[in-house]
């Protein structure tokens, strides 16, 4: 549990989390912009039919807002191990962030005294697309579900028949450690440091190569320590966070070749350890 909130710590900052969409999700699409985005709750709420309220509990919301209007919702789910269920679990996520977005037209159009009625919106009102990342730090390959259909036994021969007219969803699955070098490459945000990590971790020789050529700041120390600490189980990166904590001023934190940058975590492992 610890190492999921201290990932989402990291995550949470604006840079980091158009970072990840728009250079692993979009392949360089410059799509979000971090000056727009706004942090929504991470609970949203939605009314079935028979009454009850489905809650869904994200890692991360944000949303790009403009002209007092939703354009686009980005949602962020960490994924540390493999699940069957994942395409459902993700359905229901978005599928709560539509419904709050109709509820709140409902409300806004009961306060002007102009509701809809049955339709429930105007025929003018339009939702803002959701879009859902679930990035993998699994090591082991991804062989669950990635959409509704891989979750679903048709009946024998009827397949072909029925698939026209059964709804797909499909998940943003994103396998930190499997990335290739060029999209780690399109990284500019801390998270660059941590996907290295990821992709390296079991050679050791590259690893290492890799962070003593890194010059790149590291804008947010804390959170980013924090979640490599917990990525590697390294202690000695947790007293470097102490160390940091303890500074009286936060200044840009660096690896940069010349400074001993390495620690030994195992008699297997060696990972990055970044010195203040």
């Amino acid at each position: 549990m610890q190492k999921h909130i201290s990932e989402k710590r990291l995550e949470e900052y604006n840079d980091v989390l158009v970072d990840i969409f728009n250079n692993l999700l979009f392949k360089g699409n410059l799509i979000l912009h971090k000056d727009v985005l706004v942090p929504m709750p991470t609970e949203s709420f939605a009314r079935t039919s028979s009454g009850f309220h489905r809650q869904g509990n994200h890692d991360v919301r944000k949303v790009a807002a403009g002209g007092g209007s939703y354009r686009l919702i980005c949602g962020y789910e960490n994924q540390q191990g493999r699940d069957n269920t994942m395409p459902l679990r993700i359905m229901g996520y978005d599928f709560s962030s539509y419904e709050e977005q109709v509820r709140l037209y409902i409300a806004e159009n009961k306060k002007n005294k102009q509701p809809a009625f049955t339709k429930r919106l105007h025929d003018n009102q339009k939702l803002a697309p959701i879009v859902t990342v679930v990035p993998y730090w699994g090591r082991e390959e991804w062989k669950s579900p990635l959409c509704l259909y891989d979750m679903l036994e048709f009946p024998k021969g009827q397949a072909g028949q029925l698939l026209p007219y059964v709804a797909n969803y499909p998940i943003n699955l994103i396998p930190i450690a499997k990335l290739k070098q060029e999209d780690r490459d399109r990284l500019t945000s801390d998270f660059r440091l941590i996907a290295e990590y990821a992709a390296n971790w079991e050679d050791p020789k590259r690893l290492r190569e890799v962070m003593q050529d890194e010059v790149q700041k590291i804008r947010h120390p804390e959170e980013f320590i924090s979640a490599l600490a917990e990525i590697t189980g390294s202690r000695n990166l947790q007293s470097v966070k102490t160390l940091l904590l303890k500074k009286e001023e936060r200044e840009d934190v660096k690896s940069s070749r010349g400074v001993p940058i390495f620690c030994c975590l195992s008699f297997r492992i060696w990972a990055p350890c970044l010195m203040i």
